[in-house]
């Protein structure tokens, strides 16, 4: 079944999804994690837990050992999260999941910075394919095929704020950085790019928490874009260091 074609969940401009068995366009909002999870894996290292909270080493508030307190704060700043089912930590410095084996997307109570400022989907013209195997589906639930997400490097280095998101404070990541603003990788590899890709010329169409679509400009201010991605990344927190956006209008974008 999730190799048929289903033309709602492609965009008639995706030449690599429309009319194709397995065929994807839309994907979720992933939110921010470590660019070398789950994305950078080959043949010969697969990722065993792929793109969640849990599995991101990011320090945003300076304390490497206040594991739990960084890894709740990544897990607020992405719309959907993986859920995973493990006794050891998949990394050597993340806590252990705990309550992150619940389901930890977020519902519309945790859209803490406005459902009409947060992204909900948007396009990927490189999504529903599998780089490991090569094979189409839009049931796939690894991020490269049905996510996007802004893909950092370096995250354990830490502190990490809000400011880091868009200055060189981290290195790109491998295959997807510095491409991880809107059509900067539409030409990409299918199931190699989780970004926001569209085959519209200078915009990228997405959907928003509160149920609205927009096109939005591939120039969009960096800082905005990134404010767009993020649920909870404006919510003042006890977490010592921890740099929150500022808050966002709606006539920023």
């Amino acid at each position: 079944m999730s190799t048929k074609s289903i033309p709602v969940l492609t965009c008639p401009n995706d030449d690599t999804a429309v009319g194709i068995d397995g065929g994807l366009t839309y994907v979720a909002n992933c939110g921010v994690g470590d660019g070398s999870i789950d994305v950078s894996a080959t043949p010969a290292s697969p990722a065993t837990y792929g793109h969640a909270a849990v599995a991101e080493p990011f320090v945003w508030n300076g304390n490497a050992t206040d594991l739990v307190a960084n890894a709740e704060l990544t897990k607020d700043l992405g719309v959907f999260g993986a859920k995973i089912d493990c006794v050891t930590p998949p990394v050597s410095n993340a806590p252990v999941p705990r309550d992150f084996t619940k389901n930890p997307s977020a519902n519309i109570g945790r859209i803490y910075d406005g459902a009409a400022n947060t992204i909900l989907f948007t396009e990927n013209v490189n999504a529903g394919a599998d780089t490991l195997t090569g094979a189409k589906s839009w049931a796939n639930p690894s991020l490269r095929s049905c996510g996007f997400f802004f893909g950092l490097d370096g995250g354990s280095a830490g502190p990490a704020t809000y400011g880091n998101l868009t200055n060189s404070s981290f290195t790109p990541a491998g295959g997807i950085s510095p491409n991880r603003f809107m059509n900067q990788e539409k030409n990409g590899i299918d199931g190699a790019a989780p970004t926001a890709n569209s085959r519209h010329i200078g915009i990228v169409v997405a959907s928003f928490c509160d149920g609205t679509a927009k096109t939005i400009s591939e120039n969009i201010d960096r800082g905005v874009y990134t404010r767009l991605i993020t649920p909870g990344g404006a919510r003042p927190r006890t977490i010592a260091g921890w740099n929150p956006e500022a808050p966002m209008g709606g006539n920023e974008f």
